[in-house]
């Protein structure tokens, strides 16, 4: 069974589950779709910068949506 899958967009859980940020003693800091996307994006930083420095030729920025 697989809780967490992923695409281009983001992290889908399957429905009933919900990551969440909780502290040693058990307190919820986050949770939801607010810690998916914190998730998503740290990991989808990590992938460039890895993929960048392996390939110097291009520039991380390339990957960045314009704002």
């Amino acid at each position: 069974m697989q809780i967490i899958s992923s695409n281009n967009n983001g992290l889908q859980m399957q429905k009933g589950n919900a990551l969440a940020i909780i502290t040693n003693k058990g307190k919820i800091i986050q949770s939801g779709m607010v810690v998916e996307l914190m998730v998503f994006e740290a990991m989808l930083d990590h992938i460039i910068k890895t993929f960048c420095a392996r390939f110097t030729s291009i520039d991380p920025n390339y990957f960045k949506e314009p704002k």
